[in-house]
């Protein structure tokens, strides 16, 4: 055991000293995205609902998306939301050359641009993108993907530093409790071993969750064990319509009026617009009671062909491929649990965020040159 915990001891520093850096930023923006959807509920303000006129008729979706292109000639729509609730706002994710992303409530009765919110720039691409790959594209990925493999290890070798070599009272209490009444050197190292243990299990869980995200030949093994379809995103290209001239689509109240009736659970609607080069005659949207930055409650995504406004029947393959890429996610971010979920989650990335901090001040501790 004495030749496991030295060995386990001398990976753990310097698998530590190498990502140290990588892991705390990581961690802390990703502990940030935690709240995103409530955050950006926040920012929406008093624009998120406007006051239901008498006898009043919502303005045709296409009438709402003209009076924002009419204040906005320049910017692409991402997507837009639709509410049941006749008191909530028509919003609109939009972007500039993609840059600035920018949520616009609309009032849906009136087509008053009633406010834009950069807070979904903030949460969909600055906090985000640093999460993923630290504002460095592919490199970052990689070095992202590699750091996390590191903590994962970490995590393992901290398990083994941590376990008492005695079961006794006494070393039950250092192993659980951090002491109180001891020097600041003590104090570091129990914030780091007896946090690190007790946030062990789900951040194992979110690094597995991580690490399916960040590499491909893992996530393609996840799809398959669990009945998706690798590339799933790819495949689903061949299902699309094909966009024809002298073909006239049907209005966007027509299907999302058809998505309410075939769900009358969902309470919102989220419409993807298609972007690129050619135009494109399917939406990818989301029907659900709930539907946050990157992920929904009770609900599901569907691909629609704008010609005959009807959902496009995939493959179970494909369908499980929506299901499971959303499930680690969930898992991922604590959106699995409700506020629930997300307060754990929360937590546990402030202990991870913590864990490199804690790590290198005792390790500099120890040398003769450090002082406080």
């Amino acid at each position: 055991m004495k030749k496991l915990k030295n060995i386990s001891r001398y990976i753990h520093e310097w698998l530590g000293l190498t990502s140290g850096l990588i892991v705390f930023i990581v961690a802390l923006s990703g502990t940030i995205f935690v709240f995103c959807d409530e955050v950006i509920d926040v920012a929406g303000g008093a624009a998120k609902y406007v006051a239901v006129p008498d006898n009043a008729k919502k303005l045709p979706y296409e009438a709402l998306l003209h009076r924002f292109k009419k204040n906005y000639p320049n910017r692409g729509v991402f997507y837009f939301d639709d509410f049941k609730s006749p008191e909530r706002s028509f919003r609109i994710a939009s972007h500039l050359k993609g840059k600035d992303f920018t949520h616009t409530y609309v009032n849906p009765y009136s087509g008053e641009i009633l406010r834009s919110s950069k807070s979904y720039w903030f949460f969909f691409y600055l906090a985000a993108k640093i999460h993923s790959a630290i504002l460095l594209g592919k490199t970052g990925q990689t070095i992202v993907g590699i750091s996390t493999i590191i903590f994962f290890f970490e995590l393992l070798t901290g398990l083994v530093l941590w376990f008492p070599k005695k079961w006794n009272k006494k070393a039950r209490q250092a192993s659980f409790t951090i002491k109180k009444g001891t020097k600041w050197k003590k104090k570091v190292y129990d914030l780091h071993k007896v946090l690190g243990f007790y946030a062990l299990i789900p951040a194992l869980l979110i690094t597995v969750t991580g690490l399916i995200m960040s590499f491909k030949t893992i996530n393609d093994a996840t799809q398959h064990i669990f009945g998706g379809a690798p590339d799933g995103h790819e495949a689903m290209k061949q299902y699309y319509p094909k966009f024809a001239e002298n073909k006239s689509m049907k209005p966007i109240d027509t299907i999302i009026n058809k998505l309410y009736s075939l769900y009358p659970e969902a309470k919102q609607i989220r419409l993807g617009y298609p972007y690129g080069k050619k135009p494109m005659a399917h939406f990818q949207g989301v029907v659900a009671q709930e539907i946050g930055l990157k992920t929904w409650k009770k609900g599901e995504m569907v691909l629609i062909d704008r010609y005959k406004g009807q959902i496009i029947t995939l493959p179970k393959s494909l369908h499980n491929h929506e299901v499971i890429e959303q499930t680690v996610f969930d898992l991922h971010s604590g959106f699995w649990l409700g506020k629930t979920g997300k307060i754990i989650t929360f937590m546990i990335g402030l202990i991870c965020t913590s864990l490199p901090v804690t790590g290198f001040i005792f390790w500099l501790s120890r040398k003769k040159s450090f002082k406080v």
